[in-house]
């Protein structure tokens, strides 16, 4: 993936026998991801571990702006593909049927099936963009018309909402700042610990999948 995006987006497309590999990947992979939660929503043990551990209320979630997994595992339909604006038609068409999963329970139960719920959406988007890609023609990305300037965009990743400011001087590359989601779930996992025992904190904690160097970006 190295040098692969650049300003304006990115310098290939993958060719037809990469993108029919890749879905081929994917789909297997998803089937393999039901059998897995078949096996997790189906045993008792583990659902009694899950269920009402780690509760996050919608509450905390809203006042301290979770995003991602986090917020929606907490009932929040939060999604920057269905929030916001895209950079072009194209792009809004890719996720024009986007299905923002949730879950109000809260807990490391809820946080788990959209987990689940959203790879299964995930591998019915790239079916979608793969369609999408078939049918446009490659275009080169846009070159920096200004000596200067800034501008900021953002994207749903896995673990939820990134935010990139990008500054440019004499047409370079002179300033970038990246908000990780992790930047805005950390102060959320404290309000989801009270009540549970010490051996829950190492599930509590991976439910969040919280990055220690996205908050240094």
């Amino acid at each position: 993936l190295r040098n692969l995006i650049c300003l304006g987006g990115v310098r290939r497309l993958p060719d037809p026998a990469q993108r029919a590999a890749a879905l081929s990947v994917l789909t297997a992979q998803a089937a393999a991801l039901e059998r897995v939660a078949e096996k997790l929503f189906g045993t008792a043990s583990n659902l009694e571990r899950l269920t009402g551990t780690g509760i996050l209320s919608a509450e905390h979630a809203r006042n301290l702006a979770t995003v991602g997994v986090v917020a929606r595992g907490s009932g929040l339909g939060l999604d920057s593909r269905a929030d916001l604006d895209f950079a072009s038609p194209a792009d809004a068409e890719a996720y024009r049927d986007l299905v923002v999963v949730t879950d109000s329970a809260g807990d490391v139960a809820a946080r788990a099936r959209v987990r689940v719920g959203e790879a299964r959406e995930s591998l019915r988007l790239c079916q979608r963009i793969e369609q999408l890609l078939a049918a446009a023609a490659p275009a080169a990305p846009g070159t920096p018309t200004r000596d200067g300037g800034e501008g900021l965009g953002w994207s749903e990743g896995a673990r939820g909402e990134l935010v990139t400011w990008v500054r440019l001087e004499a047409g370079r590359l002179s300033g970038l700042r990246v908000r990780s989601p992790s930047r805005m779930n950390w102060p959320a996992i404290e309000h989801a610990m009270p009540g549970n025992i010490v051996p829950d904190f190492p599930l509590i904690n991976k439910s969040f999948n919280l990055s220690y160097a996205g908050c240094d970006l």
